[in-house]
């Protein structure tokens, strides 16, 4: 069963285990109606771990959002900076640790967090760390 808990602009749901099907509608969400064939990737086969680095993949991007596929090696940073636009933080593999705010979350596999445009935000890597970030876009804005 999914547990959703609510902290400041944040929401953080860690789930049991992942979903594959839910993960496939993430990466075709938005898609422009003139495109007909959806995009599939195999996210576990995606082994682009840079040593003592971060590697990051788009996988998506269309005028509602990108999707983009992040790598961290242990002990690598995002240092604290802002969403643009609202996002979603999904972690498929490893643990890291995810600052919202003035809050601490030990993130791991099947652990969500949505954060609203603004959300202040900084990561830190305790393990080889898989991550897949989704921004949605307001037809208005770009990134």
């Amino acid at each position: 069963m999914v547990r959703e808990i609510f902290q400041e602009n944040s929401r953080i749901a860690p789930v049991n285990e992942l979903n594959l099907t839910c993960i496939k509608a993430l990466l075709a969400f938005g898609s422009d109606l003139e495109s007909v064939e959806p995009k599939i990737y195999d996210i576990s086969k995606h082994k682009a771990f840079v040593r003592g680095g971060i590697s990051s993949k788009t996988l998506q991007k269309n005028s509602s959002g990108k999707v983009i596929l992040f790598q961290f090696d242990a002990g690598q940073q995002l240092s604290e900076h802002t969403a643009t636009v609202p996002a979603v933080m999904h972690f498929l593999d490893g643990e890291a640790r995810v600052k919202l705010g003035t809050k601490i979350v030990n993130a791991k596999p099947g652990t969500w967090i949505h954060m609203e445009a603004g959300a202040l935000h900084a990561i830190d890597a305790t393990t080889r760390t898989t991550m897949l970030l989704t921004l949605f876009i307001h037809p208005s804005q770009s990134i």
